[in-house]
C-alpha cells in the first residue's frame, strides 16, 4: 500500500468541506436547468426515481462503508482482509438483491403513478446495483486520510453526473434516457474502484483469505447500525414516500424543491463528522472524556457558527431565492422551505458523533427505530390535516425529539451536567449575532429591485456585518483565517 501524507483535522475537515462546495458548485446547475427543460410532473418523477434508488442503496450497502471508520484506524496489518470482505459483503448483497427486485419490484409502481413504470423498471433496478458497488469509494478516501483525493472524486463525479443527465435529456428527450445515463456514470465508477482496491489492496474475493475472528467483530459492530440505518431512511423519507402515495408527481416536485434547505450546510456537518468520529473514538480508547467534551463541543461550536447566519438569511429571503432559482411555477415551495430550515438547528448538535465513536450502535438503532415510527406516524397525521405542509411540520416535529435521545444519551455516557451539557452561552450568542443584520437587508425588499441584485446585494450585506460581528467578538479571527489560507497555499504550491 502506498504512503499517504498525513493531514490534521482540520486541514481534513477543510479538505472534505472545499470539495463538496466545488462539486455542489456544479451539482447546483442541474436543477435550476432541469426545471427549465422539463415540467413539473417529469421533474417530480426524476426525483421520484432518485428517492427509491438511494433508499434502496442505503439498504444493500448495509452500512459496511460506515464501518470503516470504526476499524480502519486500528486494522494496521489487518487492512487488506477489512477491505477485501467489506467489498465482497457489498457485491454478495448487490447480486443477491437483483432476483429479489425481479420479484417484487412492480410493487414500486405506486410510487410512480403519474409515469408508465414498465418503462423505467429495469433502468431503476440496474441503477440501484451499480451505484451500491462504488459507495465504498469516497469513504475509502476519507479514512485514508487521502483528503486531497474527495476533492478530486467529488468534483469529477459531480460535473460527470451533471453532464449525464443534462446531455441525455438535449441528445434523446426524455427522462427515460436521463435514467439510463446514471446507470453508465456509476458502471465507470464501479469498474474504477475495482482497479483501485486491486492496486492498494490486492483486492481477493476469496473468503480463505479473510480472518474470521476480524469477519466477527465488524459484523457484531454493524448489524445495529446497519438496521438502524435502514431504519432511519424509512423514516428520514416517510414523508416523502407518503407524499408520493397521495399526491400527483408535480406536487412532490414542489416539496422536494423545499427540501434543498441550505447546500454548504448539508454538505458541512457530513465532512466535520467523517473526521472527528475517528478521532473521539481514539480519545475513547485512550480514556480521555475530557477530551471527548471538548472536541464534541468544539465540533458543535463550529457548526452553529457557520449554520447559524445561514438559516436566518435564507429564511428571510426565501421567496425572491425560489422565484429567482426555480421559476414562479414553484413559489408554493417558500413557506415549506422556511420550515424545514429550520431542522439545520438540531442538526447541528450531530448527536450520533460520540454514540458511534463509543461503539453504541444498538442505542443510535433505538434512536432511529423510534425516528422511524414517529416518522411514518407524524407525517401520516400532519399530511392528512395540512396536506404538503404537514410533511414539513412532521420533518420539524420528529427531528427535535430524535437529537434530543442522542445528545442526552451522550449527557450520561460523559457525566455531563445540564450547565455544561452543551455550550449554551456560545450558541446563544451565535443566534443573537445572526439577528443582528436584519434591518439592514429587510429594507432592500421595498426597493422593489430584481431578484438577482437583491439577493446579491442582501448577502453581501449581511456578510460583512456577520464577519464583523464575528471578530469583533472573538468568534473568528479573521487574522487567524488569513494565515491559515496562505500557508494552506503555500503548501499547495510547494
Amino acid at each position: 500500500m502506498s504512503k499517504n501524507k498525513s493531514y490534521s483535522l482540520k486541514e481534513q475537515v477543510g479538505y472534505l468541506f472545499s470539495g463538496k462546495v466545488i462539486a455542489l458548485g456544479i451539482q447546483f446547475l442541474m436543477p435550476v436547468v432541469l426545471v427549465r427543460l422539463i415540467d413539473k410532473s417529469d421533474y417530480g418523477a426524476y426525483l421520484q426515481f432518485i428517492l427509491i434508488g438511494q433508499f434502496l442503496c442505503t439498504v444493500l450497502t448495509f452500512a459496511l462503508p460506515t464501518s470503516l471508520y470504526f476499524f480502519y484506524p486500528n486494522a494496521k496489518e489487518k487492512l487488506y482482509q477489512l477491505i477485501s470482505q467489506t467489498y465482497f459483503l457489498i457485491l454478495a448483497i448487490s447480486i443477491l438483491f437483483i432476483p429479489i427486485y425481479l420479484i417484487f419490484g412492480n410493487y414500486l409502481v405506486v410510487f410512480f403513478d403519474d409515469l408508465q413504470f414498465n418503462s423505467l423498471y429495469y433502468a431503476l433496478g440496474i441503477y440501484v446495483f451499480v451505484r451500491t458497488m462504488c459507495l465504498l469509494l469516497e469513504h475509502l478516501f476519507i479514512v485514508e486520510q487521502k483528503s486531497n483525493h474527495v476533492i478530486y472524486y467529488n468534483v469529477l463525479y459531480t460535473s460527470a453526473r451533471v453532464s449525464f443527465l443534462i446531455g441525455a435529456f438535449l441528445i434523446f428527450g426524455s427522462i427515460l434516457a436521463m435514467f439510463w445515463a446514471l446507470v453508465i456514470l456509476h458502471f465507470i465508477t464501479s469498474v474504477y474502484l475495482i482497479f483501485y482496491l486491486k492496486k492498494n489492496y490486492s483486492l481477493s474475493l476469496k473468503i480463505r483469505d479473510w480472518k474470521r475472528s476480524y469477519f466477527k467483530s465488524q459484523m457484531k459492530y454493524i448489524y445495529p447500525l446497519a438496521l438502524g440505518a435502514i431504519v432511519n431512511n424509512i423514516g428520514k423519507r416517510a414523508d416523502k414516500f407518503i407524499l408520493s402515495m397521495y399526491f400527483a408527481a408535480s406536487d412532490f416536485a414542489i416539496y422536494s424543491i423545499a427540501n434543498l434547505k441550505i447546500p454548504i450546510v448539508n454538505i458541512l456537518f457530513p465532512s466535520v463528522s467523517n473526521v472527528i468520529v475517528p478521532q473521539i473514538s481514539k480519545y475513547h480508547h485512550d480514556g480521555n472524556y475530557i477530551e471527548v467534551k471538548n472536541l464534541w463541543h468544539k465540533m458543535i461550536n463550529g457548526l452553529f457558527t457557520i449554520s447559524a447566519p445561514f438559516v436566518v438569511f435564507f429564511f428571510v429571503i426565501a421567496k425572491p431565492l425560489i422565484i429567482f432559482l426555480y421559476t414562479e411555477d414553484y413559489v408554493e415551495a417558500v413557506p415549506i422551505y422556511r420550515i424545514i430550515l429550520l431542522t439545520i438547528f438540531t442538526l447541528t448538535l450531530r448527536g450520533t458523533a460520540v454514540l458511534m465513536a463509543f461503539g453504541k450502535t444498538k442505542f443510535i438503532f433505538i434512536t432511529q427505530l423510534t425516528t422511524m415510527i414517529l416518522n411514518i406516524a407524524g407525517a401520516y397525521v400532519f399530511i392528512n390535516l395540512f396536506g404538503i405542509l404537514g410533511a414539513a411540520f412532521s420533518l420539524i416535529f420528529v427531528a427535535a425529539i430524535r437529537e434530543f435521545m442522542l445528545i442526552f444519551k451522550t449527557k450520561r455516557l460523559l457525566g455531563l451536567s445540564f450547565n455544561n451539557w452543551l455550550p449554551w452561552k456560545n450558541l446563544f450568542n451565535i443566534l443573537l449575532y445572526s439577528l443582528i443584520p436584519l434591518p439592514f437587508i429587510l429594507p432592500l425588499a421595498l426597493l422593489n429591485m430584481p431578484h438577482f441584485f437583491f439577493l446579491s446585494l442582501s448577502f453581501l450585506i449581511y456578510l460583512m456585518i456577520i464577519m464583523t460581528i464575528y471578530h469583533k467578538t472573538k468568534v473568528l479571527d479573521l487574522a487567524i483565517v488569513k494565515n491559515k489560507l496562505t500557508n494552506f497555499i503555500i503548501r499547495k504550491n510547494d
